[in-house]
Protein backbone atom coordinates (compact mmCIF):
# COMPACT_ATOMS: atom_id res chain seq x y z
CA UNK A 1 0.00 0.00 0.00
CA UNK A 2 2.89 2.59 0.81
CA UNK A 3 4.15 1.85 -2.90
CA UNK A 4 0.89 2.37 -4.44
CA UNK A 5 0.54 6.18 -2.22
CA UNK A 6 3.99 6.52 -2.90
CA UNK A 7 3.85 5.83 -6.75
CA UNK A 8 0.52 8.02 -6.95
CA UNK A 9 2.35 10.66 -5.71
CA UNK A 10 5.46 10.93 -7.68
CA UNK A 11 2.70 10.54 -10.30
CA UNK A 12 0.79 13.39 -9.28
CA UNK A 13 4.02 15.21 -8.70
CA UNK A 14 4.57 14.71 -12.10
CA UNK A 15 1.44 15.68 -13.13
CA UNK A 16 2.58 19.14 -11.69
CA UNK A 17 6.07 19.11 -13.16
CA UNK A 18 4.51 18.68 -16.61
CA UNK A 19 1.85 21.64 -15.75
CA UNK A 20 5.31 24.47 -14.57
CA UNK A 21 7.24 23.01 -17.25
CA UNK A 22 4.62 23.71 -19.95
CA UNK A 23 3.72 27.17 -18.48
CA UNK A 24 7.51 27.84 -18.98
CA UNK A 25 7.55 26.87 -23.04
CA UNK A 26 4.38 28.18 -23.28
CA UNK A 27 5.81 31.28 -21.87
CA UNK A 28 8.04 31.36 -24.43
CA UNK A 29 5.98 30.62 -27.23
CA UNK A 30 3.47 33.04 -26.81
CA UNK A 31 6.24 35.84 -26.53
CA UNK A 32 6.64 35.00 -29.88
CA UNK A 33 3.02 35.24 -31.36
CA UNK A 34 1.93 38.54 -28.91
CA UNK A 35 0.25 36.75 -26.68
CA UNK A 36 0.73 38.31 -22.95
CA UNK A 37 2.56 36.41 -20.04
CA UNK A 38 -1.00 35.75 -18.53
CA UNK A 39 -2.30 34.42 -20.98
CA UNK A 40 0.77 31.75 -21.41
CA UNK A 41 0.67 31.04 -17.49
CA UNK A 42 -3.28 29.84 -18.13
CA UNK A 43 -2.47 27.90 -20.97
CA UNK A 44 0.84 25.91 -19.58
CA UNK A 45 -1.89 25.50 -16.40
CA UNK A 46 -4.62 23.88 -18.49
CA UNK A 47 -2.70 21.77 -20.37
CA UNK A 48 -0.37 20.35 -17.42
CA UNK A 49 -3.60 19.84 -15.19
CA UNK A 50 -6.40 18.37 -16.56
CA UNK A 51 -6.89 19.06 -20.50
CA UNK A 52 -5.85 15.67 -21.34
CA UNK A 53 -7.82 15.76 -24.38
CA UNK A 54 -5.74 18.98 -26.04
CA UNK A 55 -3.80 18.28 -28.66
CA UNK A 56 -0.43 19.85 -26.91
CA UNK A 57 -1.15 17.43 -23.54
CA UNK A 58 -1.45 14.45 -26.25
CA UNK A 59 1.92 15.76 -28.05
CA UNK A 60 3.40 15.58 -24.67
CA UNK A 61 2.30 12.42 -23.68
CA UNK A 62 3.20 10.62 -26.96
CA UNK A 63 7.32 10.36 -26.44
CA UNK A 64 6.43 7.80 -23.02
CA UNK A 65 3.13 6.05 -23.26
CA UNK A 66 1.28 5.99 -20.26
CA UNK A 67 0.99 1.69 -20.82
CA UNK A 68 4.34 1.29 -21.26
CA UNK A 69 6.46 3.90 -18.81
CA UNK A 70 9.03 1.82 -16.91
CA UNK A 71 9.57 2.33 -13.05
CA UNK A 72 12.44 5.00 -13.73
CA UNK A 73 10.86 6.82 -16.76
CA UNK A 74 8.62 8.45 -14.04
CA UNK A 75 11.27 10.77 -12.85
CA UNK A 76 12.28 11.33 -16.03
CA UNK A 77 11.49 14.99 -16.69
CA UNK A 78 8.79 15.83 -19.54
CA UNK A 79 11.21 18.54 -20.86
CA UNK A 80 13.41 16.03 -22.88
CA UNK A 81 10.03 15.05 -24.71
CA UNK A 82 9.74 18.36 -25.71
CA UNK A 83 12.64 19.37 -26.51
CA UNK A 84 12.60 16.75 -28.92
CA UNK A 85 9.36 19.13 -30.91
CA UNK A 86 10.69 22.25 -32.57
CA UNK A 87 8.63 25.49 -31.19
CA UNK A 88 7.22 26.04 -34.76
CA UNK A 89 5.29 22.70 -34.62
CA UNK A 90 3.56 23.57 -31.87
CA UNK A 91 2.74 27.16 -32.67
CA UNK A 92 -0.26 25.83 -35.00
CA UNK A 93 -1.37 23.21 -31.80
CA UNK A 94 -1.78 26.19 -29.62
CA UNK A 95 -3.43 28.30 -31.67
CA UNK A 96 -6.26 25.53 -32.30
CA UNK A 97 -6.51 24.74 -28.90
CA UNK A 98 -7.09 28.64 -28.15
CA UNK A 99 -9.90 28.46 -31.30
CA UNK A 100 -7.52 31.30 -32.66
CA UNK A 101 -7.54 31.69 -36.77
CA UNK A 102 -4.58 30.59 -38.21
CA UNK A 103 -1.80 32.98 -38.80
CA UNK A 104 1.56 33.12 -39.83
CA UNK A 105 4.14 33.36 -37.45
CA UNK A 106 4.84 36.63 -35.41
CA UNK A 107 1.40 37.82 -36.93
CA UNK A 108 -1.31 36.52 -33.85
CA UNK A 109 -4.83 38.01 -34.56
CA UNK A 110 -6.67 38.32 -31.16
CA UNK A 111 -10.58 38.18 -31.03
CA UNK A 112 -10.47 42.04 -30.24
CA UNK A 113 -7.31 44.24 -31.77
CA UNK A 114 -8.43 47.53 -30.17
CA UNK A 115 -5.18 48.74 -33.20
CA UNK A 116 -8.07 47.77 -35.83
CA UNK A 117 -11.00 48.80 -34.62
CA UNK A 118 -9.82 52.37 -33.72
CA UNK A 119 -6.98 52.46 -36.16
CA UNK A 120 -7.76 55.50 -38.96
CA UNK A 121 -5.55 53.31 -41.66
CA UNK A 122 -8.26 50.73 -41.40
CA UNK A 123 -10.58 52.63 -42.79
CA UNK A 124 -10.20 53.36 -46.82
CA UNK A 125 -8.97 56.88 -47.15
CA UNK A 126 -11.39 58.32 -49.95
CA UNK A 127 -15.09 58.14 -49.13
CA UNK A 128 -18.29 59.36 -49.88
CA UNK A 129 -20.76 60.70 -47.29
CA UNK A 130 -24.83 61.25 -47.84
CA UNK A 131 -26.56 62.70 -45.11
CA UNK A 132 -29.57 64.85 -43.49
CA UNK A 133 -29.18 67.27 -41.06
CA UNK A 134 -31.43 69.10 -38.40
CA UNK A 135 -29.45 72.51 -37.47
CA UNK A 136 -31.81 74.07 -34.57
CA UNK A 137 -32.38 76.90 -35.46
CA UNK A 138 -31.35 77.54 -38.54
CA UNK A 139 -32.10 74.65 -41.16
CA UNK A 140 -32.88 71.37 -41.65
CA UNK A 141 -30.77 70.08 -44.75
CA UNK A 142 -30.00 67.54 -46.94
CA UNK A 143 -26.21 67.28 -48.29
CA UNK A 144 -23.46 65.15 -49.98
CA UNK A 145 -19.64 65.26 -48.48
CA UNK A 146 -16.18 63.48 -49.62
CA UNK A 147 -13.63 62.20 -47.13
CA UNK A 148 -9.87 62.48 -47.37
CA UNK A 149 -6.71 61.00 -46.48
CA UNK A 150 -6.14 62.39 -42.74
CA UNK A 151 -9.14 63.16 -41.66
CA UNK A 152 -10.12 66.01 -43.49
CA UNK A 153 -13.71 66.38 -45.37
CA UNK A 154 -15.47 68.68 -47.75
CA UNK A 155 -18.79 68.65 -48.46
CA UNK A 156 -22.22 70.77 -49.16
CA UNK A 157 -25.71 70.83 -48.14
CA UNK A 158 -29.13 72.53 -49.24
CA UNK A 159 -32.07 73.11 -47.27
CA UNK A 160 -34.43 75.72 -45.62
CA UNK A 161 -35.35 77.31 -42.44
CA UNK A 162 -38.79 75.78 -41.12
CA UNK A 163 -41.81 78.48 -40.07
CA UNK A 164 -40.89 77.00 -36.32
CA UNK A 165 -37.55 77.99 -36.63
CA UNK A 166 -38.55 81.59 -37.76
CA UNK A 167 -40.87 81.69 -34.80
CA UNK A 168 -38.05 80.66 -32.42
CA UNK A 169 -35.94 83.14 -33.48
CA UNK A 170 -38.06 86.08 -33.02
CA UNK A 171 -39.46 85.03 -29.70
CA UNK A 172 -36.05 84.84 -28.49
CA UNK A 173 -34.97 87.98 -29.89
CA UNK A 174 -38.08 89.91 -28.57
CA UNK A 175 -37.56 88.40 -24.92
CA UNK A 176 -33.85 89.77 -25.46
CA UNK A 177 -35.44 93.00 -26.58
CA UNK A 178 -32.88 92.70 -29.78
CA UNK A 179 -36.21 94.21 -31.60
CA UNK A 180 -40.03 94.84 -31.14
CA UNK A 181 -42.86 93.19 -31.96
CA UNK A 182 -43.70 94.60 -35.00
CA UNK A 183 -39.97 94.18 -36.29
CA UNK A 184 -40.54 90.67 -35.78
CA UNK A 185 -43.73 90.66 -37.61
CA UNK A 186 -42.08 92.48 -40.68
CA UNK A 187 -38.96 89.43 -40.57
CA UNK A 188 -41.62 87.00 -40.07
CA UNK A 189 -43.70 88.17 -43.70
CA UNK A 190 -40.51 88.58 -45.51
CA UNK A 191 -39.79 85.08 -44.77
CA UNK A 192 -42.06 83.13 -46.60
CA UNK A 193 -39.61 81.39 -49.12
CA UNK A 194 -36.33 80.47 -47.71
CA UNK A 195 -32.85 78.88 -49.16
CA UNK A 196 -30.00 77.95 -47.84
CA UNK A 197 -26.82 76.17 -48.84
CA UNK A 198 -23.26 75.49 -47.23
CA UNK A 199 -19.91 74.71 -47.87
CA UNK A 200 -17.99 72.58 -45.17
CA UNK A 201 -14.73 72.05 -43.95
CA UNK A 202 -14.24 69.67 -41.29
CA UNK A 203 -11.14 67.50 -39.48
CA UNK A 204 -11.44 64.66 -37.41
CA UNK A 205 -8.27 64.95 -35.60
CA UNK A 206 -8.87 62.08 -33.14
CA UNK A 207 -11.28 59.41 -32.90
CA UNK A 208 -14.85 60.78 -33.40
CA UNK A 209 -13.88 64.32 -33.00
CA UNK A 210 -15.51 66.51 -35.54
CA UNK A 211 -14.10 70.19 -36.16
CA UNK A 212 -16.07 72.19 -39.10
CA UNK A 213 -15.96 75.66 -40.49
CA UNK A 214 -18.97 76.92 -43.35
CA UNK A 215 -19.76 79.15 -45.19
CA UNK A 216 -23.72 79.93 -45.59
CA UNK A 217 -25.70 81.87 -48.02
CA UNK A 218 -29.00 82.49 -46.64
CA UNK A 219 -31.81 83.22 -48.95
CA UNK A 220 -35.18 85.25 -48.09
CA UNK A 221 -38.01 86.21 -49.87
CA UNK A 222 -41.55 87.73 -49.07
CA UNK A 223 -43.79 90.25 -48.86
CA UNK A 224 -44.49 92.55 -46.15
CA UNK A 225 -47.38 95.62 -46.51
CA UNK A 226 -47.00 99.34 -46.01
CA UNK A 227 -48.67 99.61 -43.16
CA UNK A 228 -46.28 96.52 -41.53
CA UNK A 229 -43.04 98.39 -42.88
CA UNK A 230 -44.07 101.99 -41.35
CA UNK A 231 -45.36 99.91 -38.33
CA UNK A 232 -41.51 98.42 -38.07
CA UNK A 233 -40.01 101.95 -38.57
CA UNK A 234 -42.72 103.33 -35.46
CA UNK A 235 -44.01 105.70 -38.12
CA UNK A 236 -47.99 106.18 -39.50
CA UNK A 237 -49.35 106.04 -42.84
CA UNK A 238 -48.96 109.10 -45.01
CA UNK A 239 -52.09 110.38 -46.54
CA UNK A 240 -52.61 109.25 -50.00
CA UNK A 241 -51.17 105.91 -49.28
CA UNK A 242 -52.54 102.59 -49.72
CA UNK A 243 -51.73 100.78 -46.43
CA UNK A 244 -52.42 97.20 -48.13
CA UNK A 245 -50.17 97.79 -51.01
CA UNK A 246 -47.38 95.23 -50.71
CA UNK A 247 -43.57 95.89 -51.46
CA UNK A 248 -41.75 92.87 -52.59
CA UNK A 249 -38.84 91.67 -49.84
CA UNK A 250 -35.47 89.73 -51.07
CA UNK A 251 -32.35 89.54 -48.86
CA UNK A 252 -29.25 87.73 -48.96
CA UNK A 253 -27.52 86.73 -45.67
CA UNK A 254 -23.91 85.46 -45.26
CA UNK A 255 -23.37 83.33 -42.53
CA UNK A 256 -19.86 81.86 -41.00
CA UNK A 257 -20.30 78.65 -38.94
CA UNK A 258 -17.89 76.88 -36.72
CA UNK A 259 -19.22 73.36 -35.12
CA UNK A 260 -17.77 71.10 -32.57
CA UNK A 261 -19.50 67.25 -32.92
CA UNK A 262 -18.53 63.61 -32.52
CA UNK A 263 -19.30 61.15 -35.20
CA UNK A 264 -20.83 57.53 -33.71
CA UNK A 265 -20.03 54.22 -36.12
CA UNK A 266 -23.81 52.69 -36.24
CA UNK A 267 -23.78 50.01 -37.98
CA UNK A 268 -21.89 49.66 -41.51
CA UNK A 269 -21.41 52.74 -42.45
CA UNK A 270 -24.44 54.43 -40.93
CA UNK A 271 -23.43 57.42 -38.87
CA UNK A 272 -24.68 59.73 -36.01
CA UNK A 273 -23.08 63.42 -35.70
CA UNK A 274 -24.00 65.36 -33.02
CA UNK A 275 -22.66 68.67 -32.71
CA UNK A 276 -22.49 72.32 -31.40
CA UNK A 277 -21.69 75.75 -32.35
CA UNK A 278 -22.18 79.19 -33.52
CA UNK A 279 -23.41 80.94 -36.53
CA UNK A 280 -22.74 84.75 -37.21
CA UNK A 281 -24.10 86.61 -40.19
CA UNK A 282 -21.37 89.38 -40.70
CA UNK A 283 -23.31 90.53 -43.98
CA UNK A 284 -26.67 91.07 -45.45
CA UNK A 285 -27.86 92.83 -48.50
CA UNK A 286 -31.55 93.56 -49.41
CA UNK A 287 -34.18 94.30 -52.14
CA UNK A 288 -37.50 96.15 -51.70
CA UNK A 289 -39.11 96.33 -54.11
CA UNK A 290 -42.19 99.44 -53.89
CA UNK A 291 -43.85 98.64 -57.86
CA UNK A 292 -45.29 101.56 -59.53
CA UNK A 293 -49.02 102.66 -59.22
CA UNK A 294 -48.43 105.51 -61.91
CA UNK A 295 -48.74 107.69 -59.16
CA UNK A 296 -45.73 109.83 -59.39
CA UNK A 297 -46.17 111.28 -55.83
CA UNK A 298 -47.11 108.17 -54.01
CA UNK A 299 -44.67 106.22 -55.99
CA UNK A 300 -41.81 108.53 -54.66
CA UNK A 301 -43.03 108.02 -51.86
CA UNK A 302 -43.44 104.03 -51.77
CA UNK A 303 -39.46 104.50 -52.93
CA UNK A 304 -38.39 106.32 -49.93
CA UNK A 305 -40.26 103.75 -47.55
CA UNK A 306 -38.69 100.85 -49.60
CA UNK A 307 -35.03 102.18 -49.27
CA UNK A 308 -35.55 103.09 -45.90
CA UNK A 309 -36.68 99.26 -45.20
CA UNK A 310 -33.85 98.01 -47.00
CA UNK A 311 -31.27 99.68 -44.67
CA UNK A 312 -33.69 98.81 -41.34
CA UNK A 313 -33.52 95.26 -42.69
CA UNK A 314 -29.57 95.03 -43.49
CA UNK A 315 -29.06 96.20 -39.79
CA UNK A 316 -31.44 94.24 -38.18
CA UNK A 317 -29.93 91.49 -39.51
CA UNK A 318 -26.17 92.27 -39.20
CA UNK A 319 -26.85 93.22 -35.78
CA UNK A 320 -28.98 90.16 -34.24
CA UNK A 321 -28.60 87.22 -36.53
CA UNK A 322 -26.25 85.41 -34.63
CA UNK A 323 -27.08 82.35 -33.18
CA UNK A 324 -26.15 79.27 -31.20
CA UNK A 325 -26.73 76.14 -33.48
CA UNK A 326 -27.82 72.32 -32.15
CA UNK A 327 -27.27 70.16 -34.87
CA UNK A 328 -27.33 66.28 -35.54
CA UNK A 329 -27.00 64.34 -38.78
CA UNK A 330 -27.59 61.00 -39.88
CA UNK A 331 -26.08 59.83 -42.97
CA UNK A 332 -23.93 56.91 -44.66
CA UNK A 333 -20.73 56.50 -45.34
CA UNK A 334 -19.30 54.54 -48.55
CA UNK A 335 -15.65 54.01 -48.63
CA UNK A 336 -13.90 54.08 -52.30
Amino acid sequence: MWGNMAHSDIKRGDVYRRGLNFCRKGNRLMKTQRFTTAGAMLLGLWLGLGAHGSPLTAVAHAEVPATTVPAKAVDTPPSAALAAKPESALLPRAAEALALPPSAPGTAVLPFDNNVIHNKSAEPDWRINVELANETPLAVAAGIGVGLPYGLHVGASVGFVPEPYVDLINEASTRLDFYDDPTAALIEQTLDDTLIWTARAAINPWRGLDISAAYSQLLLSGSASTQEVLDAFSEPVPSGLDAATPYDVESTLHILRADFGWTFRVAGGLYLRPSVGVAVTTAADTAVDAGITGNVLNDRARELIADEAEVFLDDIYTDYAHTVVLSIAAGYSLGL
